[in-house]
This record gives structure tokens, C-alpha cells and sequence, in this order.
């Protein structure tokens, strides 16, 4: 795969400082987003220049968080196995730290880039030393789930 050049129009930087254009530079991760919704909440990641195709600069998010662990995963892998609805996800991890309902107010349509609805978020941070495991319930019940790193 060829590596793309970095970005020589300098743009999206020009972009980010004009107040009328909905292009935003976050310093402390390096990032450049594009800003969305009818909140102007919603963001996503620029990786490439739309003028010139250049790469942006590389984002330095990972730096605030840590990496989990071999071990820590492969402990999640092996309990949430046993899961595949919110009365197992309760008996294997117990009391979640923090639960979340969808909220209808949110401004992603239902058939928005094929994201799918959930109904309840439960997460787990306390349990583990570098992960934290998020678990999704979905309109059927069905629970899916994310591993990533905890904030420093």
C-alpha cells in the first residue's frame, strides 16, 4: 500500500480558523475534524485533505489513554462469551459503573451510514486495570461490545 504525502495546500488549517466554515483543529490531540449536527456536536475525523489528498498530521489521542493488556483481553474474550442478553450480562460482570439510555433526542438517523440503534450502554472501568469494557443492548436484546483503553 502506497503511503500517501503529507498535506502541501495547508487548507484544512485555514479552514479551522475561518468561523463560517465548519472545520475545527483540535490542539491537544492534533486533530482536524469536520463539524456536524444540528447541535454542532457531532464530529468526524478528517484523516486526508480534501483539497490536495495529503495526509493529515498523525493524532496524538492514543497518548491519553493506555493500552490493555494481553492478559486483560483475553480474560473480557473468555467472559463475554458466556453473554448474549442483559440477564447474562448482569450474572457474569456483575453491576455495570455506568449505564446509559439511547437517547431519542440524538441526531443520528436510524439508517444514518448503517449505525445501529442500541437501547442501553453499560460500562465496566473499575474491573480492569487498562481496559475498559463498554457493552451495548440492542433493540433485540442482543448485547455487542467494545474494548478500549482507560483514560490517564
Amino acid at each position: 500500500m502506497q503511503v500517501r504525502e503529507l498535506c502541501s495546500c495547508g487548507n484544512p488549517a485555514k479552514w479551522a480558523e475561518d468561523s463560517t466554515f465548519p472545520v475545527e483543529y483540535d490542539s491537544q490531540t492534533g486533530e482536524f475534524n469536520v463539524i456536524h449536527g444540528k447541535s454542532v456536536k457531532g464530529r468526524w475525523r478528517m484523516l486526508f485533505c480534501p483539497s490536495c489528498g495529503g495526509r493529515l498530521p498523525e493524532s496524538r489521542r492514543s497518548l491519553f489513554f493506555t493500552t490493555p493488556s494481553d492478559e486483560e483481553k483475553q480474560e473480557v474474550t473468555r467472559l463475554v462469551e458466556r453473554i448474549h442478553d442483559p440477564a447474562s450480562l448482569q450474572q457474569v460482570l456483575g453491576e455495570p459503573d455506568e449505564v446509559a439510555d439511547w437517547s431519542e433526542t440524538r441526531e443520528i438517523p436510524e439508517d444514518h451510514y448503517g449505525v445501529l440503534k442500541w437501547k442501553r450502554q453499560f460500562t465496566y472501568q473499575k474491573r480492569w486495570r487498562t481496559l475498559v469494557l463498554t457493552a451495548f443492548q440492542g433493540e433485540d436484546d442482543s448485547i455487542t461490545f467494545s474494548i478500549s483503553g482507560r483514560h490517564l
